[in-house]
């Protein structure tokens, strides 16, 4: 059997491909990680300039500002409002604060959440995705009667590296269940900047009137600045405190606190990404559906799973031809839980960018 565990890794580590390929980290195009094509927004680096003179300081412990900002975007109180260094570090910090014996993990999902619940260390249990056609679905129902004998329930919506997507209600009919059961569950949005209907998908507004959820959220993917790492939870007041208690001190650097109380408020580049995500998403599945030896998978993300029909080529291959051949990465998900080695991922990038990697697959697969 093999050892997940072991074989955790993720996307977006072009440090190592550079020197593994011998190529520039410039050269590189990083389909591997789910990163806005649109790139940062433009006012970002004015703002680190403009803030420079200030790194000799202590960044606020509180993050007042930027919560303050983030409360009025959002209309909730920031007493419900814990920003982190990134979403993942905050899910090691809220399972720690929690502490339960045993996790529900659905398969497959982002590898983070099995590292953090062993880290507790707590027993792991999964339930898989079904692969229905051109989707992957959670069957709700067998979710539920898992979830009596758990004790937290981790959900990405939508989910990585799938793309799967449920609606508030099924999301809230979760979380009541998981109550019910005397469960915990934390809800990761940290692809949910990218869906088309929001509104109708997430329980941002929802989240603090439970004492068993969590909702956790990245700016990084959304308003490209992994390097920066920041995110924040949104739960009642009481589990807010709980896990501030175990935050170290300074958790947010003084630039992820200022260019986040700005970008945020950027209505234009918001709107923009929104439409050109969902442009260059549609250009790619129609491009690379024309591909039979791909299976591409419905997603409401800014990713595409893709199952390799050919049985002569593993993702792992693929992935290392694509990088040493082309200078092209891609997420190969042969470590993901309930995937096999002929699953890979991609992120929606430029239209350049994506007709580099649509002209990359037609040579390798001769299409």
């Amino acid at each position: 059997m093999k050892n997940y565990v072991n074989s955790f890794k993720h996307g977006g580590n072009i440090w190592s491909k550079s020197q593994e390929y011998g190529i520039d980290i410039n050269e590189i195009i990083d389909f591997s990680s789910n990163i806005n094509p649109a790139g940062f927004p433009p006012q970002t680096i004015e703002i680190i300039k403009k803030n420079i003179n200030l790194i000799n300081k202590y960044p606020d412990p509180e993050s007042s500002e930027f919560k303050s900002r983030l409360s009025e975007i959002l209309n909730i109180d920031p007493k419900n409002i814990l920003p982190g260094n990134g979403s993942s570090e905050l899910f090691y910090l809220a399972a720690r604060t929690v502490r339960p014996v045993k996790v529900l993990i659905p398969a497959p999902s982002f590898a983070e959440y099995e590292q953090a619940a062993r880290s507790v260390p707590a027993s792991c249990i999964f339930i898989n995705y079904e692969k229905k056609n051109q989707e992957f679905k959670i069957d709700l129902q067998k979710l539920i009667k898992k979830v009596s004998s758990s004790k937290l329930l981790f959900f990405c919506n939508p989910n990585n590296p799938t793309g799967s997507l449920l609606d508030r209600e099924e999301i809230l009919f979760l979380i009541k269940k998981c109550r019910e059961n005397d469960c915990f569950i934390f809800i990761d949005e940290a692809f949910i900047d990218f869906v088309d209907d929001i509104p109708d998908t997430s329980v941002i507004k929802n989240i603090r009137k439970f004492s068993n959820a969590l909702l956790f959220r990245s700016l990084t993917k959304f308003f490209a600045i992994p390097g920066i790492r920041l995110g924040y939870i949104v739960g009642s007041k009481n589990l807010i405190d709980k896990i501030r208690v175990c935050q170290p001190d300074w958790p947010l650097n003084l630039f992820a606190q200022m260019v986040g109380k700005e970008v945020i408020s950027d209505i234009n580049y918001i709107s923009q990404s929104r439409q050109l995500i969902k442009k260059e998403r549609e250009f790619l599945v129609n491009s690379l559906k024309k591909i039979k030896q791909l299976k591409l998978f419905k997603s409401a993300a800014n990713f595409i799973l893709i199952e390799i029909r050919d049985k002569n080529l593993s993702a792992t291959s693929l992935a290392d031809k694509l990088g040493r051949d082309y200078k092209i990465l891609i997420r190969d998900c042969s470590n993901f839980r309930n995937l096999g080695n002929n699953f890979f991922r991609i992120a929606v990038k430029t239209r350049q960018e994506n007709i580099l990697l649509i002209n990359s697959f037609k040579q390798i697969f001769g299409a």
